[in-house]
């Protein structure tokens, strides 16, 4: 069976309008609790106590932490939930896979669906022959998926454009702090501006921004926007490109994303018309 985080290695730079990817609600836990103690008390009489001991030893051992003893039902309850409370330490997959656990355990694909929809979560879940699936809801954007679309089809000879988009995917999954996304902006740019100059022959942007345009079968809409990105950064953010620490610049995730969504599809252009 496949978990969470093989179905979903990048889900920390997924993103939807209402639902959450990435994160908990603050009523999680709680809801938690209800929705664990629903499905138990679907079990026969006699056998609760059991598949609520054996749950709570089974996400214990997930969360790296000591099972408890055999104690009275509401103990267990409130254990299984304390040991979900030590996965989010750990990390937001590791909350899904508990759910997985809770799943296999006590729990139906309708079940879980109707939890998750009541949490806000932007996963949907059904089985097959294989194990689990982890379904997104429609208008998730994946930030990831654009630059993977580029790494399927530039050419192996483009090694330090692949290495700089290699290095976004990896800063797009770390905390968004200020540091990973002037990161992920920078290795945009220097994947862009390497492989321009590598197509052109020319030995800067703005000459091999100038070939581009001479070539008439190419949409100078399109070929333009790169080095319109290329300018625009260097004018606005001094300390993304040459580490300017004399002009500090602020940008936010979704801005630098853009930015790269933007550079992703120049790529792509060139890589298929050029």
């Amino acid at each position: 069976m496949n978990n969470f985080l093989e179905q979903h290695e990048n889900y920390k730079t997924y993103s939807h309008e209402y639902y959450l990817m990435n994160k908990l609600s603050m009523d999680f836990f709680s809801k938690l609790s209800g929705y664990i103690h629903q499905e138990l008390m679907k079990c026969e009489e006699d056998e609760v106590v059991t598949k609520a001991l054996y749950l709570q030893h089974k996400i214990a051992g997930l969360a790296k932490i000591k099972p408890v003893e055999l104690m009275p039902i509401q103990y267990l309850e409130d254990e299984i939930i304390r040991c979900f409370k030590k996965l989010n330490d750990r990390g937001f997959h590791y909350v899904m896979e508990g759910l997985e656990i809770v799943i296999k355990e006590i729990s139906s694909s309708e079940g879980i669906n109707e939890f998750l929809e009541e949490v806000n979560l932007g996963y949907m879940l059904e089985f097959d022959i294989y194990g689990i699936n982890w379904n997104m809801r429609e208008g998730v954007e994946n930030s990831v998926e654009k630059i993977e679309e580029v790494l399927k089809v530039i050419p192996n000879k483009y090694k330090d454009t692949i290495a700089n988009l290699q290095e976004i995917v990896i800063n797009l999954n770390k905390k968004p702090g200020d540091k990973a996304i002037k990161n992920i902006l920078r290795d945009g740019l220097s994947a862009t501006e390497g492989y321009v100059k590598s197509i052109t022959g020319e030995s800067d942007f703005p000459k091999a921004d100038k070939k581009l345009r001479a070539n008439k079968q190419l949409d100078i809409m399109i070929i333009t926007d790169g080095l319109k990105i290329w300018n625009h950064t260097h004018r606005n953010y001094l300390d993304v490109r040459h580490g300017n620490n004399e002009h500090i610049s602020e940008i936010g995730i979704d801005e630098a994303v853009y930015y790269i969504e933007r550079l992703m599809s120049y790529i792509k252009y060139l890589n298929k018309n050029f």
